[in-house]
């Protein structure tokens, strides 16, 4: 069980001064009832007001602790519930890190993924698109929208260079993908990644339970190849480490692969026959819409404020009802 208000339940700490408050008032009564029954048997007075001032506290107290539960809004369990969505959303997390200028892939890593996901966004022409970049870090670069124009101006100036934090983090690619995705809306969302996979930093696997809590499946693209190459820059240097030798870069396919499978998406090596073809397949499925079932946490409040009205009442007819004779 959890709770959607849990500072509430600070607030329970309130039972102790209301029943030392209560034990307070049954003993001024007790006192009072000897004070003027001196000469008089009053054992079974002062055993009805002991029955009635225990139901009566009882009843307060629990009703007090219901109240509190409720306001909290408790939650557990699940149930299903239609989920019909039309049209589509489509985040694009992108890669821009120095490893996507390797040339396994021709031109270059880097070159081959825009052209793809450039092919990808025509093949699904009413859905709304972002684009997210990632190094060490990640930025939205355009949010979501209809503009194929602006798209295709945002894919056209794509480069490590838009982004100066040094590494490569995954996580925050998707996190920042996952950020642009309007919420409450009836539109199948979707977060198309387009990376090599080589995460220097950041828990991707994390990220991508994060979007699949939120039922949003993650289509990868993967770009390289496993036996890798080096890295030539722009200006036709080679990316070196500590003691100068050439850094070779290889697609972590296994990476890739685990994300998309942990979102319920799809994996493609760029690479292969029909990899384009394919991921358009997927996301135009999602463009045409979808009706199924969708889980969701169920609401326990109105559970504990019935059982708050029920502790009410008994207090209340321990109150007013007429004991005589019952005890």
């Amino acid at each position: 069980m959890s709770f959607q208000n849990p500072p509430v339940l600070w607030a329970l700490l309130g039972i102790l001064p209301l029943m030392l408050l209560s034990v307070r008032g049954y003993l001024f009564g007790i006192r009072d009832v000897r004070r003027l029954m001196v000469n008089v048997d009053r054992s079974d007075l002062e055993r009805l007001i002991t029955v009635k001032w225990a139901i009566s506290t009882a009843a307060s107290l629990l009703m007090f602790v219901a109240l509190i539960f409720a306001l909290a809004d408790p939650v557990w369990g699940e149930e299903t519930e239609d989920d019909v969505r039309e049209k589509l959303d489509v985040a694009i997390s992108f890669d821009v890190s120095r490893s996507m200028y390797a040339d396994d892939v021709d031109p270059t890593r880097l070159e081959a993924a825009g052209q793809a996901v450039a092919a990808i966004v025509d093949g699904v022409p009413g859905a709304r698109i972002s684009l997210s970049l990632f190094r060490g870090d990640a930025s939205r670069v355009l949010p979501m929208t209809e503009d194929r124009a602006a798209f295709d101006y945002a894919m056209s100036v794509v480069s490590p260079s838009m982004i100066t934090t040094p590494g490569t983090d995954i996580a925050a690619g998707l996190r920042t993908a996952l950020d642009s995705l309007p919420s409450g809306s009836n539109r199948n969302r979707a977060i198309l990644l387009v990376s090599d996979g080589e995460a220097l930093s950041g828990n991707d696997l994390a990220a991508a339970e994060e979007a699949a809590a939120l039922n949003v499946p993650v289509f990868v693209i993967g770009v390289g190849s496993r036996e890798g190459s080096r890295i030539r820059l722009p200006d036709g240097s080679l990316v070196e480490d500590s003691e100068g030798n050439a850094v070779v870069s290889r697609l972590d396919e296994e990476r890739l692969q685990r994300v998309a499978t942990l979102t319920r998406g799809r994996y493609v090596n760029l690479s292969d026959s029909g990899a384009i073809a394919a991921m358009e397949s997927e996301l135009a499925a999602y463009e045409d819409g979808a009706a199924g079932f969708r889980a969701r946490e169920v609401r326990r409040y109105s559970l504990f404020a019935a059982f708050a009205l029920c502790f009410a009442v008994i207090q209340l007819l321990a109150r007013i009802v007429r004991w005589r004779d019952m005890f």
